[in-house]
């Protein structure tokens, strides 16, 4: 995307202002109820591949977000709004639903870029029609969930690799549809799947995992905490982790395709 796609420094500058700008915590309290947990990581714990040192590189600061924009010439106009480095105007859009829950999130986004001084308008849309636009690459920004399939970290760092990637694959439901590329990522994804020790294949995953965090190709929110309740007469149940392995994020497109 001309706006937020790109590992230009100005590109990964904004997204990662944005990221910074966003005040987890809050809408963790307010819409998750306090049912997640905030992150600034892909892989949960639990999972092969998590680094419990990790601390992720984005923390909320919007001072120092606005102080960042600065620094890689995103300047404030005449009319209170930021500019491009170029000069010409810059806004961004995020793709989003309609419902109840969907005005609330919006509420906050408005808030973070209000803070940032970016001006943010929202395509509404049904869950299926922004689902197609996201794989056809015609989204700018989207929030998305991930659920495990299997307890290791390839299952969250494969949404990353590039070969994964929309309009670069085969796949009928390709997983990348960020369309982030990075051959330091990559590499270390591949080295990792074919890597039959466990301790090696989670210091490449966790390897893998700090290079894409630096380039903020997303912005991990939260992972989700499950509340299991039952009766004190059910006996011997045990959770099935695979459960527990939620992930929200929102997505920057790095590679939109105009609309038809």
């Amino acid at each position: 995307d001309p706006v937020v796609g790109g590992d230009a420094k100005e590109k990964i500058a904004l997204r990662r202002a944005i990221a910074m700008a966003f005040p987890r915590n809050e809408t963790i309290a307010a819409i998750r109820r306090g049912q997640a947990v905030p992150v600034n990581y892909v892989i949960p714990e639990g999972v092969a591949g998590h680094n419990p040192a990790f601390k992720g590189s984005v923390k909320y600061d919007p001072a120092a977000a606005n102080a960042l924009l600065d620094r890689f010439g995103y300047k404030v106009g005449a009319d209170g709004l930021r500019t491009l480095p170029d000069g010409k105007p810059l806004s961004i859009e995020m793709a989003t639903g309609t419902s109840g829950i969907d005005k609330q999130w919006n509420e906050y986004w408005q808030k973070a870029f209000d803070s940032l001084k970016i001006k943010l308008t929202f395509k509404y849309g049904k869950w299926n029609e922004l689902d197609k636009a996201n794989r056809q690459g015609k989204l700018q920004m989207w929030g998305v969930a991930w659920s495990a399939d299997y307890t290791d970290g390839e299952n969250f760092m494969q949404l990353l690799y590039g070969k994964n990637a929309a309009q670069d694959t085969a796949l009928a439901s390709p997983l990348n549809t960020l369309r982030y590329h990075s051959r330091a990522f990559d590499t270390r994804f591949e080295q990792a799947i074919h890597e039959p020790d466990e301790n090696v294949r989670s210091r490449l995953l966790a390897e893998a995992e700090n290079i894409a965090m630096n380039d903020v190709p997303a912005i991990p929110l939260y992972h989700d905490r499950s509340v299991l309740l039952t009766s004190p007469r059910v006996m011997n149940l045990r959770p099935n982790p695979l459960d527990l392995m939620d992930l929200g994020t929102v997505w920057f497109n790095h590679k939109q395709v105009p609309a038809q």
